[in-house]
């Protein structure tokens, strides 16, 4: 792999700092852009998103807050949002804010369509004023608009064929391998990957505030607690809890910014709070940990790329787990044959698992996802041989994520419909009570 500088470019470009769930929190920054460029009073809104935006914005809690769903998201960012910020646009809020979106609620007309032809990212919203209206649409990246229109006259429009993906450049990944990825990461010097630090202290921070116990469901807390009252001291306790807080704090509402992968805050806090805490427990180099870290990173890239239009199964439980085994496998000394077989391994032993949507409760799939991916990491290291090329396991891992995108494009069109219905039933539910 000679191109050095696309890689570093690739990775600098995707591992960023991100505030709440992406998905609600694109298409707050969609409001905040459209209403920056007719500030007034609101008349009313319309909003189409995917499937995919829709189920996960549905449960997520935005930061600071207590409150969930699109309507919300979309008058928080108007409220509160600095559209210049990206996905950080929530960043400065006041408790005043939060009062005038609740209020806003109860004023502005919304209209939420769900349009299930659409690619995994898509938000299209229209914001009207009295000063005139302005429409923004996201499609194929969280925080890269694709068109901008105001008062009928366009401000950005790009081509469909530079649309799925944009700014993101993973067609990187289409011509590599476990083993390219290996040699990228264990022969980059150390100084150049230094910008991945500000990552494990940020996430650090997420996973301590989770800890607390008042986010979320209070997943890794309730771990650490019960780990602690049975005296259960390994690493591995120390790694599904750590990771589990940073989940309870990001889907529940925390204030903190976390270091997202690829578009991924989940994947963030799994691959940032495992390594680094494993680091801390297995005595290993700085450098190794950072070689580690952007093993894991690429990983994450690589199976993003090869999943393409996203699949309905359960990012934080399969790919940041299997992004977590390779990246672990290689910190405890494994060769790329040893980090094949524990991404391998992992991506099978979790295939399957549903997303039914982004909220609260995904720290539990977390500490599943990483308690498999360190079994497997460790693992990999023992066996012997290559590992059966059982059920959907193919000769390579990039041959099993393709196998798993096959059955995933087939299960979606079946069930993220009824996922989406019966979130819908949930809220006609709520609002008859």
């Amino acid at each position: 792999m000679n191109d050095t500088k696309e890689v570093f470019d690739l990775l600098k470009g995707n591992v960023v700092p991100a505030l709440g769930c992406t998905d609600p929190i694109t298409p707050a920054l969609a409001a905040a852009m459209a209403y920056s460029l007719v500030k007034g009073p609101l008349a009313g809104i319309r909003l189409t998103v995917s499937n995919d935006v829709y189920k996960n914005a549905h449960g997520v809690i935005l930061p600071g807050t207590k409150e969930a769903g699109l309507p919300f998201a979309v008058m928080f960012g108007i409220t509160a949002g600095n559209p210049k910020k990206g996905l950080m646009l929530l960043e400065d809020y006041t408790e005043q804010q939060i009062g005038e979106a609740r209020q806003l609620l109860q004023q502005v007309p919304i209209s939420i369509t769900v349009d299930p032809h659409k690619g995994e990212v898509y938000v299209n919203i229209t914001v009207t004023t009295a000063n005139g209206s302005a429409t923004v649409v996201f499609d194929g990246h969280h925080e890269n608009p694709v068109f901008i229109e105001k008062d009928g006259q366009t401000l950005l429009d790009h081509p469909p064929e530079v649309r799925t993906g944009y700014g993101n450049r993973l067609a990187f990944f289409d011509d590599c391998s476990i083993g390219k990825l290996y040699d990228f990461a264990n022969n980059a010097m150390a100084e150049d990957l230094e910008f991945l630090r500000q990552g494990i202290e940020m996430n650090k921070k997420v996973a301590e505030a989770g800890k607390e116990g008042h986010l979320g469901i209070s997943t890794g807390f309730l771990l650490s607690k019960i780990f602690s009252l049975n005296v259960c001291k390994h690493p591995y306790f120390k790694v599904k809890s750590q990771s589990s807080a940073a989940g309870d704090a990001r889907m529940g509402g925390g204030t903190l910014p976390v270091m997202s992968v690829f578009g991924s805050g989940n994947q963030g806090v799994v691959i940032f709070n495992g390594l680094s805490a494993l680091k801390e427990e297995y005595n290993v180099s700085d450098e190794t940990l950072l070689k580690a870290l952007c093993m894991s990173c690429l990983i994450a890239g690589y199976s993003n790329r090869l999943l393409e239009a996203g699949t309905p199964f359960c990012d934080c439980a399969i790919v940041a787990a299997v992004s977590l085994a390779g990246g672990l496998s290689y910190m405890l000394g494994g060769d790329k044959l040893a980090v094949e077989k524990a991404s391998q391994m992992t991506l099978q032993t979790l295939a399957g698992i549903l997303c039914d949507g982004a909220k609260p409760n995904c720290a539990q799939k977390i500490s599943l996802g990483v308690g498999v991916a360190v079994e497997n990491a460790q693992m990999s290291l023992e066996m012997q041989g290559d590992i059966p090329k059982d059920g959907i396991l193919g000769s390579s891992f990039g041959e099993t994520v393709k196998n798993m995108a096959r059955i995933g494009s087939r299960v979606r069109t079946m069930v993220e419909g009824d996922i989406v219905q019966i979130l819908k039933n949930k809220e006609s539910d709520s609002c008859c009570c």
